[in-house]
C-alpha cells in the first residue's frame, strides 16, 4: 500500500499548524519580555507551552491520531 498520498495530504496542515504555532510563540516571548520576565525565564516558559501546544495542534488537527495520548507524546518528542 502506498502512503505517499496519505501524507502528502497532510502535508498543508502539519506546515500550517507550524506557521500559527510558531508565530504565536513568537509574540509571546516577545510580550513576556516587554512585560520585563527574565529572558530565560520567559524564553523556558514559551519552550514549554510550545512543546505542548504543537504536539496537541498537530495530534488533533495535522494528524488526527487515535493512538494513545502517552504513546503519541513520546513519539512526538
Amino acid at each position: 500500500m502506498n502512503s505517499q498520498p496519505r501524507i502528502l495530504g497532510k502535508a498543508p496542515r502539519f506546515l500550517s499548524t507550524g506557521m500559527i504555532v510558531n508565530g504565536t510563540l513568537f509574540l509571546l516571548l516577545a510580550l513576556l519580555l516587554h512585560l520585563q520576565w527574565n529572558y530565560l525565564l520567559a524564553a523556558t516558559t514559551t519552550y514549554i507551552l510550545g512543546m505542548a501546544w504543537g504536539y496537541l495542534q498537530n495530534r488533533f488537527w495535522s494528524w488526527k491520531s487515535d493512538a494513545p495520548l502517552i504513546k503519541s507524546f513520546v513519539a512526538y518528542l
